[in-house]
């Protein structure tokens, strides 16, 4: 990007020169971040989250259900809850111990710490009436979630349900109230909206799949 403004010159008026252009000129590269700060424990499957360079995916309402009744089903949900403060490189020592109300405030204020992708985060099944009224506090409100490639149950330690291998972010809108209906013990419904975000104080990776969540440096 280029830009020109004229400029009264000082010294140059000895000249004669009353004024100049003053020419201006930066790069910038549009990259993706592999660790977010303010992430929430709501896990998108890759399969359901939008690429970087989706067409008619961005901005359209969809309804996502987390089902954790079997294996199968848990394995193919469109979305799950997640423990984002045991996360581990190995699939068997991660953990998903955390409680309904720290889970709730992560949804409602975020995770302040530094999460990053290519690792396990164990899985929670999140039938508290808790996580859902966190859930309603957030409707309209943009939030950073992590998008996983694989979930199983029999990853990361007990007494974590499963977990899930986190290779990238999205960000998305919750567009309405979860009904008491929509959420039970073994499936839970949400409706929401993906968007593209401009994320900062974290760098771009090279070569990690993008989801919407961008980063912009300028090169020069």
């Amino acid at each position: 990007m280029t830009l020109t403004k004229k400029s009264s010159g000082i010294f140059s008026k000895f000249l004669g020169i009353n004024s100049m252009n003053v020419h201006a000129h930066a790069r910038a590269v549009v990259g993706t971040p592999a660790d977010l700060y303010n992430v929430v424990p709501i896990a998108i499957n890759r399969a359901t989250a939008c690429a970087i360079d989706s067409t008619n995916c961005f901005d359209v309402n969809k309804t996502l259900t987390f089902d954790d009744s079997t294996t199968t089903s848990f394995s193919s949900s469109s979305w799950g809850l997640m423990d984002l403060s045991g996360s581990s490189s190995s699939a068997t020592s991660c953990t998903g111990s955390v409680g309904a109300s720290t889970q709730s405030g992560w949804i409602t204020n975020t995770y302040s710490g530094r999460l990053s992708v290519n690792r396990w985060y164990g899985a929670t099944n999140g039938e508290e009436t808790s996580i859902r009224t966190a859930i309603n506090a957030v409707i309209g409100k943009t939030l950073l979630i992590p998008v996983y490639d694989t979930a199983t149950t029999t990853a990361c330690q007990s007494p974590a349900k499963g977990g899930y291998h986190v290779i990238g972010w999205a960000a998305i809108v919750i567009d309405m109230a979860v009904p008491n209906a929509d959420w039970n013990p073994h499936q839970k419904t949400i409706r929401m909206h993906f968007v593209q975000y401009i994320a900062h104080n974290v760098d771009s990776t090279p070569g990690l799949s993008g989801f919407g969540v961008k980063v912009i440096a300028l090169t020069q």
